[in-house]
């Protein structure tokens, strides 16, 4: 059905596409379903969805079987969490199933009209993604209806075709064309829905077997830098690996408890080997300088990048230091109290927090994140230039430490989520690897000259270091910009949470 040669889009055209059936490779939308459960609705929820879907996927159609899976995962759920969820946890699982020629095939022939994405999914699903990632300008999908704040978890009567015409009026009103329908040129399964009602210059057929030939979308073609996300699970839920997941949180709850016992009681030279026994993999590289001989009382400064809150911990077995002192922001105090190494929380107080720092340094080793919060992605955020100044001030030395951590099921990191709970999901992994590469240390500057600037030369001076160190991208994102994307909020926490 499709032409041999494309049309030349004009300024009244809609660019119109099926986004599961162009763009993503698997025909399953069980694990975005499975998304929503787990990360909304908890793990009993996701074992319920678990439970039916082999009655939805063999006995009842398509349609219906989406029916069935967003009552089970969306009734009782509050919207704003779903939201929230649908920008901060599924854009990364939809870029993960994105076909590279899929999407070249939309972004290649759009050419300056707009875009318009219709799916099977819930609107409120897909939407983050569309808009956010792939520019589009009107999203088409299933709406969930919701009271009080709550979805019920029924769709409201598809009327897709009905919208999709709305939708091309609203566009080419916008643009000025003030006709009904405008142009299109539609991208979508075979039999998807009927176009014929509409004013379509194309219809492009993407079949099932073309799709097999397609390969994964690499990072560097993402239409927009993936650096954010959130959501616990690190792996992408098919049914497989979730029935898998379901086996191993019995063991993996035990397995957390052996290895917290392991790191909080026994002596720093045995918390290593012990711990490895359990299948945790560690890696350090490089030399730790020796402290500065004739120096009584000084310390070192060692200023990593933040991948989860046990980094200090890890530094403090890599060096098997037992007095080493953590400076951390909006740490519960639940993971203070247990945590093996002393936390000292800083107060955002720039002047105060200085004071705590440079007194923690007078008497021993310091390690500090300044980024201020984890990334999970190849990607470093601004670093604080407040442990530049303090090593000037106190001539303390600076040791820049590459950190990087590998999972297989669980991040152990969170914007939305209970925080108390990070260093256990980590922990939760099977074989979780942890890597800290202890690097040259830096030119401390002069008190003078990290008070005239600021520090911020060897604050982006050690980023950089970091970053080249571990092959990723320095940027100027804040904690603050982390945490208005994925939880609309500063990131400033309670004790208790």
């Amino acid at each position: 059905m499709a032409a041999e040669q494309l049309i030349t889009p004009t300024t009244t055209t809609t660019l119109i596409f099926q986004l599961e059936e162009t763009l993503l490779r698997s025909p399953s939308l069980f694990p975005y379903f499975t998304l929503v459960a787990l990360e909304t609705g908890g793990i009993l929820r996701a074992f319920l969805l678990g439970l039916f879907y082999p009655l939805l996927r063999f006995v009842v159609g398509r349609s219906t079987g989406i029916k069935l899976m967003t009552f089970l995962c969306f009734a009782g759920l509050k919207t704003d969490r779903v939201r929230l969820l649908g920008r901060s946890v599924l854009p990364k699982w939809f870029l993960d199933d994105v076909g590279l020629e899929g999407l070249e095939n939309v972004m290649s022939r759009r050419q300056g009209e707009k875009l318009m994405a219709v799916s099977d999914l819930p609107r409120v699903m897909v939407e983050g993604f569309a808009r956010d990632y792939l520019g589009v300008a009107t999203v088409v999908g299933r709406e969930v209806k919701e009271v009080n704040g709550y979805f019920v978890g029924l769709m409201e009567e598809d009327r897709r075709e009905e919208r999709v015409l709305r939708a091309v009026d609203e566009v080419a009103s916008n643009i000025g064309d003030g006709g009904g329908g405008g142009g299109g040129e539609i991208y979508v399964k075979e039999k998807n829905f009927n176009v014929s009602t509409m004013d379509v210059k194309k219809v492009h057929v993407v079949r099932r077997s073309e799709k097999k030939q397609w390969s994964a979308l690499p990072r560097n073609k993402y239409p927009k830098p993936l650096i954010f996300h959130d959501g616990r699970l690190a792996f992408r839920p098919t049914f497989p690996a979730t029935l898998a997941l379901f086996m191993w949180v019995p063991f993996g709850f035990l397995l957390v408890v052996i290895r917290f016992l392991i790191g909080r009681l026994l002596p720093f030279p045995l918390v290593i080997p012990c711990l490895s026994l359990t299948g945790m993999r560690f890696v350090f590289t490089g030399t730790p300088p020796p402290p500065p001989p004739g120096r009584s009382g000084g310390g070192t400064m060692y200023v990593c990048n933040h991948r989860t809150l046990l980094d200090p911990i890890v530094i403090a077995l890599a060096l098997l230091n037992t007095t080493a002192t953590a400076v951390t922001y909006s740490v519960s105090k639940f993971n203070e109290v247990i945590s093996p190494v002393r936390n000292v929380p800083l107060t955002r107080d720039r002047e105060r927090d200085g004071r705590i720092m440079e007194e923690i340094l007078r008497h021993g080793d310091v390690v500090v994140c300044p980024e201020g919060t984890t990334c999970r992605e190849p990607y470093l955020l601004r670093f604080s230039p407040l442990f530049a100044e303090v090593a000037g001030g106190s001539a303390g030395k600076i040791v820049p430490v590459a950190v990087n951590v590998g999972v297989s099921m669980f991040y152990g990191s969170t914007a939305s989520g209970l925080k108390l709970l990070d260093p256990a999901f980590h922990l939760l992994n099977p074989c979780p690897l942890y890597s800290a590469n202890f690097l040259v240390a830096v030119p401390t500057p002069s008190a003078a000259a990290a008070a005239a600037a600021g520090g911020i030369e060897v604050a982006n001076s050690v980023q950089k270091v970091i970053g080249d160190e571990l092959g990723f991208q320095c940027t100027s994102f804040t904690r603050k910009d982390k945490y208005m994307v994925l939880a609309g909020n500063t990131g400033v926490i309670s004790s208790s949470s």
